[in-house]
């Protein structure tokens, strides 16, 4: 990590990614407290590194944090990388229920990618986090609120689907 601590020092940006994929490829990936360090990093390419290197999560406090404030970016490939890494952690419904407010913007963002993601992160849970999130939508953008809404729908004909495959 020490790559990663002298972010702003001596080492450049494809040098720090090439250490984050070390640390997942070869260690334990990027402690959470490195990766809070990293969000702040002038290039998103780094943040989006960060977080996909991210060690072993268990959805602590710490972690759910750490989520929250990767969630706020606003640069596409940190919250595609963000939103995957969710994905792929199948977060329980209780921990979606924490970083709702940050689900917001990628669900209303206007790249389609990030949308997709944000779906499907939201589509397991979909039925019981819409009245959760939609209460978020108050004060938005109409077209953001358009766009999640949208996004909600489908997120619920995902959830659909995918348990009427289940119930065959």
């Amino acid at each position: 990590e020490l790559v990663l601590l002298n972010s702003n020092q001596k080492y450049n940006s494809t040098q720090q990614i090439r250490a984050i994929e070390i640390l997942k490829e070869k260690f334990s990936g990027v402690s959470v407290p490195m990766a809070n360090k990293l969000s702040g990093h002038q290039d998103p390419e780094v943040r989006a590194r960060a977080i996909w290197g991210l060690g072993a999560i268990t959805f602590n406090q710490q972690e759910v944090e750490l989520f929250d404030h990767y969630l706020l970016d606003l640069k596409p490939v940190v919250l595609y990388q963000t939103l995957q890494r969710l994905r792929n952690e199948s977060p329980s419904e209780q921990v979606l229920k924490k970083i709702s407010p940050g689900l917001i913007a990628p669900l209303g963002s206007s790249d389609r990618f990030t949308r997709q993601s944000a779906i499907q992160v939201v589509s397991p849970h979909a039925d019981h986090l819409n009245s959760i999130l939609t209460n978020y939508l108050k004060g938005l953008p109409h077209q953001v609120v358009q766009r999640v809404k949208l996004s909600l729908a489908a997120a619920r004909l995902q959830q659909n689907k995918n348990d009427s495959t289940l119930d065959a």
